[in-house]
């Protein structure tokens, strides 16, 4: 489906005030709005595949934007009244906009969520009724239905005071006119970025590690040391005591006008298999030049971004990365660790990278390894189970398999670590089966 996921990069770069719009008529608050658009783009990139037909991908997309809208209001419990000034705030002012097209505008978003959405996809997108049944999931005679009743309870509220409605358009001119942040673009692109970019966690071997010692510590060193602004200090403290098999090997920090960057660099030691420790820890340093050279180039993109759009220099915020690690388990059979990286501009966003290793081997293990032939079905009846017992929490919301919820782990590669007392932990990052605002969800394998 390579070639639909680029179908919906191309169509959400394309349409991506149209998608903030959207989500801004619910949340009416622009970091909610961001964030909406976020996760709804990272959701459709992740389930791309899910999708029959491509001729649908538009429904299918607006579909997973508007739960994405109804989400957030159902968590965050929103007010969804909406005043005369706080459109007039909303809006970039222009000759098409006047007081009978905001009063409209107003009371369309007083409406209760099912008869506002088909209002605003059929009027505001000019979708048809069956585009709009596909994305709402009902029939073309429900849509119909929602129709004939909003626009006949927005006629009785506006008549109320002592007005008519009009012509609807007018409305559409003030929905067209909503301001749009500056860092949506970047949003987007962020969001797509780390699909792109996404550790699948599987570990493939490094095709040209060298081989010797000399070349081994040579390139370490080089890596570590290639930026003369780093400012650094070498800590070799171990973790978990005498049996202990990762530890700190560089501690640095980078500030400038673009970004701020403070990184603990971890490495394995002591484990009895040397080339294991070189190749283990080539691999991590080839990571951690990966993260902050990525890291940079967005910094300098975004601050040109922000210069572009009439933005000052002296307004942009610095991009944060924080780069830490933690040890789950280690022995002298086993060690289990997590890079974490934390990024934050327009927001927060963090990645996690899994290392789960045989030292006796030096394979990298799977659910496989660890749980035998039959990890799938031990995996997936504990979550089941606990996801149930999640949701009598009604703060708790997890995605239904209709929303691509959970419905099984893939295979023997899912995201897992090792936790102090020797257990499987699976974990699914933010988005993957829950609304963002949820986190990452982990689940104890016992």
């Amino acid at each position: 489906m390579q070639d639909a996921k680029n179908i919906l990069i191309d169509y959400v770069k394309e349409n991506q005030e149209k998608l903030y719009r959207i989500a801004f008529s619910y949340s009416k608050d622009e970091d909610a709005s961001l964030d909406i658009v976020q996760e709804a783009i990272a959701k459709a990139l992740k389930n791309i595949n899910k999708l029959k037909e491509e001729k649908y991908l538009k429904t299918w997309f607006y579909r997973i934007l508007i739960n994405e809208c109804l989400q957030d209001i159902k968590k965050k419990k929103r007010i969804t009244t909406c005043e005369l000034q706080e459109i007039e705030n909303q809006i970039q002012w222009n000759d098409n906009i006047n007081a009978d097209g905001i009063d409209i505008y107003k009371h369309i978003q007083n409406l209760n969520e099912k008869l506002r959405t088909v209002i605003i996809l059929r009027f505001f997108e000019d979708m048809k009724i069956e585009e709009i049944a596909r994305i709402t999931k009902t029939n073309q005679n429900t849509v119909k239905s929602r129709l004939y009743k909003g626009l006949k309870e927005l006629k009785k509220l506006i008549e109320r005071r002592g007005k008519k409605v009009k012509n609807i358009q007018k409305a559409k001119e003030v929905y067209n006119a909503i301001k749009i942040p500056e860092q949506l673009n970047y949003m987007v692109n962020r969001a797509i970025y780390h699909e792109r970019k996404r550790n699948k966690f599987v570990f493939k071997p490094v095709k040209h590690v060298l081989s010797t010692a000399i070349c081994i510590f040579f390139v370490f060193t080089i890596m570590i040391n290639v930026n003369p602004s780093f400012a650094m200090s070498i800590s070799e403290i171990p973790i978990l005591g005498d049996i202990a098999k990762v530890f700190t090997v560089k501690e640095y920090r980078v500030e400038d006008k673009e970004k701020l960057i403070n990184a603990k660099i971890p490495a394995i030691e002591n484990t009895g298999n040397t080339e294991l420790e070189k190749r283990i820890n080539y691999e991590i340093m080839l990571k951690m030049d990966e993260i902050l050279k990525e890291a940079e180039q967005r910094a300098a993109e975004y601050k040109e971004a922000v210069i572009e759009t009439g933005g000052k220099e002296e307004d942009y915020q610095p991009i944060n990365i924080q780069i830490d690690y933690e040890v789950g388990y280690s022995s002298e059979k086993i060690v289990s660790f997590v890079i974490l990286k934390s990024e934050t501009l327009a927001s927060a966003y963090t990645e996690r990278f899994f290392y789960n290793i045989d030292i006796e081997t030096g394979k990298k293990l799977n659910l496989r390894d660890v749980l035998g032939n039959d990890y799938k079905k031990i995996v997936d009846e504990t979550i089941y189970k606990e996801i149930e017992e999640r949701s009598k929490n009604p703060d708790n919301v997890y995605f239904t398999k209709d929303e691509y919820g959970f419905s099984g782990i893939e295979n023997e590669y899912q995201n897992f670590y090792i936790n102090s007392e020797g257990k499987v932990v699976i974990v699914f990052e933010k988005y993957e089966i829950a609304p963002g605002y949820m986190g990452a969800q982990e689940f104890v394998i016992n």
